[in-house]
């Protein structure tokens, strides 16, 4: 019986040691492949007359993306629940001769909603998707109750954009997903009073239209997937595996 037991400590303290040793191995090769990305990173497309749909264009990291993508030459949509600030990204973007239009309606069902836009992106052979998720799409969050639906939600705009790339894949489509990890850092002046950072110096914070620019980067490269800041995707998907 003590041999038995002696035995099952040895093969959990080597369980141990291997997981460990699988986990430093993962964040090694995390580390070189975010430094290779950052040296040498594919370069970036124009979205000169191209045409974007934004969700959630009236305020934050959104109404930045559309102000961007205009620069850029893209006509713009932007969709948005609150009538006021929706309108308001459209004034101001105008100003630059942008073209622009504001449509004011609540998006509850975005598969819906990519069911709609799909198809006209397959009869065109062409497209691209952006699915903004955060950091509760890699590990569940347990501190409080409020969280479950959201953390459940953004593991579900994980398997959705993972899955639909894997079909798009499999017909050869030129459509791109791009499925983007926001983490809990992008503060802008509407949304610093809502956001409570426990450790707010640990990683710093990003302005929205910072974060704004950097989405659009990876978008122009063509990422299937990254992260905002950008050297946490590998972690997160080391830390997702253990």
């Amino acid at each position: 019986m003590q041999m038995e037991n002696m035995l099952l400590k040895v093969y959990s303290l080597m369980v141990l040691m291997l997981d460990l040793l699988t986990l430093l191995f993962g964040i090694i090769i995390s580390i070189i492949v975010a430094f290779y990305r950052t040296l040498r990173p594919p370069a970036m497309k124009s979205l000169h007359g191209e045409v974007a749909v934004v969700i959630g264009a009236g305020r934050g990291v959104g109404r930045e993306i559309a102000f961007q993508l205009c620069l850029l030459g893209v006509k713009v949509a932007c969709i948005d629940k609150n009538d006021k600030m929706c309108k308001a990204t459209v004034q101001q973007a105008s100003r630059d001769s942008a073209v622009i239009k504001p449509y004011i309606c609540d998006i509850t069902d975005k598969k819906q909603l990519l069911e709609s836009i799909l198809p006209g992106m397959q009869r065109l052979g062409r497209g691209h998707i952006v699915a903004l998720s955060s950091v509760a799409g890699f590990s569940g969050a347990a501190s409080r109750s409020a969280r479950v639906p959201f953390s459940t939600a953004q593991f579900a705009i994980q398997g959705f954009t993972e899955s639909l790339q894997a079909e798009l894949r499999q017909s050869n489509s030129n459509i791109i997903i791009t499925l983007v990890h926001i983490y809990p850092f992008i503060i802008d002046s509407e949304t610093a009073n809502d956001i409570r950072l426990r450790i707010p110096s640990y990683f710093g914070t990003m302005p929205a239209s910072e974060a704004a620019r950097k989405i659009l980067d990876g978008v122009r490269r063509n990422y299937a997937e990254f992260s905002i800041p950008g050297y946490l995707l590998y972690l997160g998907h080391v830390l997702r595996y253990q």
